[in-house]
Formats: C-alpha cells, structure tokens, sequence
C-alpha cells in the first residue's frame, strides 16, 4: 500500500457486491490526524453516490471506530503505517473493505456482542467495536500478507443509488 493522503479509484469490487460504480479507495497514515482527511473522503463519496447524510454520519462513525482502534490499540501509537479504506456503493448500501498493517486483530468476536443486553458485566472498553458490530450487518476478516482485512456491509436507507453524473 502506498503511504499517501490522496485518494484514487479502484475497479475492484468485494466478491458477491452488486455494484453501483467503480471503488473508491484512500490511503493514510496510522494517525489521528488523519481521520478528517479520511472524513472528507467518505463526505465526498457519500455525496457522489447519494448516500443519505444519516447513513453518511453511520459511515462515518464505522471509520473513525475502526481508525481509532487501529492507531491507539493495534499499533499502539501514531506512526506511518499504511491504513487503506475502500468504499464501494452497492444496490443496498456501501461495503467497506478496511486495511492496516497493525499485529492480527479479529474484530468479530467483539462485534458479535453487540447485541449483549447493557447491563451484562463487562470490561472497560470494546464499545466501539460493539458499536461497529452493531451498525455493520455482515463483516468479515482475514489477515492477508500482513495485514488486517475487514471487509463490512452498511445499509442504507436509500435501496437504490442515484449516481451523481460528473
């Protein structure tokens, strides 16, 4: 992956996804800093592909989750190990392929207590990735040539994309 703030597309689609458009795909730094750059980049997808702006804050919230637990958690600090984010607009939401170079970190297992009633006993922290588990309705992971893969389908309220023309 190149370490890079520019985004580009992508022709690549996730197994299975009907697609409404090429990918889209971004690359940054394992840092904080870079979460606006990476919000401007899910703000501007979201707006080409008419995602409503409820599903866009969801989005949204899934990657700086996902970002944050890989700076903090994962690597254990800023660095400029490369995060990638792919977003793909399908006929019933948009898929999000997420990848970091971070030591594996299977998210499911956290994810799928999402669902555990709130006042079950539980540690201190994990809530975000619950929360992703809960806004995500299919995830998966694989830890592919070192690195992290989690790949996560968000519907939307709108079934049907209707692609802005440029």
């Amino acid at each position: 992956m190149a370490r890079t703030g520019a985004a580009h597309v992508s022709g690549a689609a996730e197994p299975g996804a009907a697609a409404a458009g090429p990918a889209e795909r971004h690359e940054f730094p394992a840092r904080l800093a870079m979460l606006a750059p990476a919000a401007t980049f899910v703000e501007q997808f979201c707006a080409r592909h008419a995602v409503a702006r409820n599903d866009a804050l969801r989005l949204l919230l899934v990657l700086e989750e996902l970002v944050t637990n890989t700076v903090v958690h994962g690597h254990g600090v800023e660095c400029d190990a490369p995060i990638a984010v792919q977003l793909l607009r399908t006929a019933d939401g948009v898929r999000v392929l997420y990848e970091d170079t971070a030591p594996p970190f299977d998210p499911r297992p956290a994810m799928a207590r999402a669902d555990e009633p709130a006042d079950v006993p539980r540690v201190v922290g994990g809530l975000g990735t619950r929360l992703v588990g809960r806004l995500a309705h299919e995830v998966r992971y694989a830890y592919v040539g070192g690195r992290n893969r989690v790949s996560l389908a968000l519907a939307c309220a709108e079934a049907t994309p209707k692609l802005q023309e440029g």
